[in-house]
């Protein structure tokens, strides 16, 4: 994979279309969850009246039903198994007494084909000595780099291994504003 900033294939603008969906939709699924407790909060009293002196008027019980089963819960439960967790074995370090620390980062990524191809961040990758993938449920595998895009902060890992499930593709023009 070529080093240029001005070529980039279209898988690699495509996986960035797919984490900028992944951001849009954590986003709003914050966003539906503030409004929510927003609604449940009670409003304070008036800072003009002391609480002394106001009168309400009995309020009849509100009855609020929260239906969970939003598009954003349903995404989730779909892309969910998809996710996975990259652990970066770094060199090992040297400490100032002379012993050696073995270090390690982690990130995230998403499965993106049944063939084992995985789409996570540069920085997370960056450095490895070696890399493992742990799927959603638990399995641990060891994960080849294939390639990475330093100026869009994207990496590609290949493992080998049956998949337990494939982030679906959409289409960012199709998205509503």
């Amino acid at each position: 994979m070529e080093n240029n900033p001005s070529h980039r294939s279209g898988y690699e603008i495509s996986a960035l279309k797919l984490l900028l969906l992944l951001l849009i939709c954590s986003l709003l699924g914050g966003l539906a969850g503030a409004g929510i407790f927003a609604l449940l909060r009670p409003e304070a009293p008036a800072a003009e009246a002391p609480l002394s002196t106001m009168k309400t008027a009995p309020q009849e019980a509100v009855s609020v039903r929260l239906d969970v089963n939003t598009s954003g819960t349903e995404v989730v439960s779909e892309i969910g198994p998809a996710v996975v967790t990259v652990i970066n074995h770094l060199p090992a370090r040297i400490t100032i007494f002379g012993g050696q620390v073995q270090s390690t980062a982690s990130g995230s990524g998403v499965i993106i084909s049944p063939q084992g191809y995985i789409v996570t961040n540069n920085h997370v990758v960056d450095g490895a000595q070696s890399l493992t993938v742990i799927l959603a449920d638990g399995t641990q595998l060891d994960a080849d780099l294939v390639g990475v895009d330093t100026y869009a902060d994207l990496a590609v890992l290949h493992v080998s291994g049956t998949m337990p499930a494939v982030a679906s593709w959409g289409n960012s023009d199709s998205l509503k504003a």
